[in-house]
C-alpha cells in the first residue's frame, strides 16, 4: 500500500513556518510495521542517534527526529525504513561467513543516492564487480 511522508506526519504539530520535505519512506522488513527508523546524515544528532566509528551515517528512532524532519530542522539527508528484518544469535554472522550476502562499506553517496534502481549496481561496484560481466541467459545453446 502506497504511504507517504505526509501520511506519517499528519498527526504530529504543525510548525508555522515549516514546508514538508520530501523524504522516502522504505519497507525495513517484515516485522513489525509500526516501527520505524530515521537513517541520516550525522551533521544532525540527537540523545538517541548511533553513528558507527568511522561512519558517516547515523541511525535513529525517536519521534523527535520524526518532527524535526517535518518541521525542516532535521538532518539534510534522511531515509525512512518501517518495519525490519530480523535473524537468530549468530545467523547473520554464519551466512556472511559462508558467503551468502555481499557486503561493503556504506557512504552516504550509497545509502542517499535518490536513484533507488542504481544502488545495487553501485554497492557491487564498490565491491570491484561490474554487472556488464554477468550473464543473463543460461542452459544450452
Amino acid at each position: 500500500e502506497e504511504f507517504s511522508f505526509s501520511d506519517l506526519t499528519v498527526s504530529l504539530p504543525k510548525q508555522h513556518n515549516a514546508s514538508s520535505p520530501t523524504v522516502n519512506l522504505y519497507n525495513g522488513g517484515p516485522l513489525e510495521k509500526g516501527k520505524g527508523f530515521i537513517i541520516h546524515s550525522d551533521e544532525y544528532q540527537k540523545d538517541d542517534s548511533y553513528t558507527p566509528q568511522g561512519c558517516q551515517i547515523s541511525i535513529s528512532s525517536s519521534l523527535e527526529v520524526l518532527k524535526d524532519l517535518a518541521s525542516g530542522t532535521g538532518p539534510l539527508k534522511s531515509i525512512i525504513a518501517l518495519g525490519y528484518a530480523s535473524w537468530a544469535p549468530q545467523q547473520l554472522e554464519t551466512e556472511i561467513a559462508a558467503n551468502m550476502w555481499l557486503v561493503t562499506d556504506s557512504s552516504p553517496e550509497l545509502v542517499f543516492n535518490p536513484d533507488d534502481s542504481s544502488k545495487w549496481s553501485m554497492a557491487l561496484s564498490s565491491l570491484g564487480i561490474l554487472t556488464d560481466n554477468f550473464i543473463t541467459s543460461y542452459g544450452h545453446s
